[in-house]
């Protein structure tokens, strides 16, 4: 199953400073139309080797690192100095699907490279996949470089949208 799940009508959680490894499903999944406000943040998802005993070692989550689907909206992936790593996951590092999924920010990430920023860790698919419905979603934002996300090494696209999407 997934690591972490946050389901309708939980809100406003956060999720803080964890390793979130070695999943059959999603690293973490939000879902739902009144999963709202929630926050992830400062995590090693996948398989990210930290290099802190005894975390030296981390395999992989089976699907997606980060999914928000089924209406998921107005979520916060990550802050300046905050931002998540999210590596070797056997789908998308970060997957954001559906029709009501909006207005969910993706800022100060390391997708698809190790900690170090020099060894490859990449997603099975794209970086952060953007599909079926979902909206007006903000992906490294656009006011300051600290909102950007480092995005390389993935199988896939960097940044892919498909489906009836846009944002």
């Amino acid at each position: 199953g997934d690591g972490i799940q946050v389901l309708s009508p939980a809100a406003s959680t956060v999720i803080s400073a964890n390793l979130i490894s070695n999943n059959a499903g999603r690293g973490i999944r939000i879902s739902g139309d009144a999963a709202t406000g929630n926050q992830i943040l400062n995590n090693y998802i996948g398989r990210t080797t930290t290099g802190i005993p005894p975390f030296l070692i981390a395999y992989t989550n089976g699907s997606d690192g980060v999914r928000l689907d089924s209406g998921a909206d107005n979520n916060q992936i990550g802050l300046p100095l905050l931002g998540n790593t999210i590596s070797g996951n056997g789908n998308d590092g970060i997957a954001i699907r559906d029709a009501g999924s909006v207005d969910n920010r993706v800022y100060a990430h390391i997708i698809g490279l190790a900690p170090d920023l020099l060894s490859k860790r990449g997603n099975a698919a794209s970086g952060v996949a953007i599909a079926s419905g979902a909206r007006l979603n903000d992906i490294g934002g656009s006011r300051t470089l600290s909102q950007s996300n480092i995005i390389a090494g993935n199988t896939g696209a960097g940044v892919f949208g498909y489906g009836d999407t846009s944002g």
